[in-house]
């Protein structure tokens, strides 16, 4: 969700703030971009957040990391005609007359289509209309003004998703180890990279928000497992004299999303709920 949207305080992702503030004239032209964040609505929260970061110098700096690790030419401007079709997405407007829904802004539609590489009316009906399947018949249904403002942010973000994706996937491509094998080359030959958000909590929290905290949880639980008490039991074992530290667990405690649920029951189901987490 970060590509539609930030709080207050946050930048959205860096790549934005580095091709609007970083890119040549002659690139921003071809791509349509004006160099100023606030002219965005995806990302123009995060523009005004006062930050140290010199997007200048890293988009030079992530544009010379792509091209030594092996990105082709193409490739890079790709990326750039990408993210610059995510920043126009998110300035489309959708108004209505009568029963039908429209783009207020049509001219963005076209500049869509130029850098989409596809036909102005493709972009059109993919972003006003949607295909129905009812029996045999498949229909296309128009989207009302709201819906279309929904899909057109879903589309930004699934765009943002797969670019992401193809890259890690690009690096990975290219920096694979041919013909591999791992009684061969071993465990030592692999990179392994996890990069989560922390514990998240905002004034307004989405199912985002869950999903996050929920992974750092059981993070959290397979660190305390792993460092302190499996890390224990050896020294137990090893008679090894040590201080010990106690390990916190909350694996015991019952999802406060089944609590809230079971409080919606009769009282009878609660109160059998409740003797269940007691004995």
């Amino acid at each position: 969700s970060r590509v539609i949207f930030q709080q207050s305080g946050e930048r959205s992702f860096h790549s934005f703030y580095q091709l609007v503030k970083g890119g040549p004239e002659q690139l921003l032209r071809s791509l349509h971009i004006q160099k100023d964040p606030s002219a965005y609505s995806y990302i123009k929260v995060g523009g005004q957040v006062k930050s140290s970061i010199n997007d200048s110098a890293d988009f030079k700096a992530v544009a010379e990391a792509m091209k030594v690790i092996g990105f082709t030419q193409e490739e890079i401007q790709t990326v750039y005609k990408i993210l610059a079709t995510i920043l126009h997405l998110g300035n489309l407007k959708f108004g209505s007359d009568g029963d039908v829904t429209l783009i207020e802004n049509s001219k963005l539609v076209s500049v869509l289509g130029d850098l989409l590489s596809t036909k102005q009316e493709n972009v059109e009906k993919a972003l006003l209309y949607r295909t129905v399947s009812t029996g045999r018949d498949v229909i296309d249904k128009q989207h009302t003004a709201q819906e279309a403002s929904y899909g057109r942010d879903a589309l930004a973000k699934a765009i943002y998703e797969r670019l992401f994706c193809w890259i890690v996937g690009r690096i990975n491509d290219i920096i694979e180890v041919k013909n591999y094998d791992a009684k061969v080359h071993g465990k030592n030959t692999v990179i392994g990279v996890l990069d989560i958000y922390g514990f998240e909590i905002f004034q307004n929290n989405s199912f985002e928000q869950f999903c996050i905290n929920y992974c750092n949880e059981k993070l959290q639980q397979l660190f305390i497992q792993l460092v302190l008490k499996q890390e224990q039991e050896e020294y137990q074992r090893e008679g090894i004299p040590w201080k010990h530290v106690r390990a916190t667990s909350t694996h015991h405690l019952p999802p406060p999303v089944l609590v809230h649920s079971r409080s919606h029951l009769h009282p009878v189901c609660r109160a059998l709920f409740l003797q269940s987490l007691l004995y």
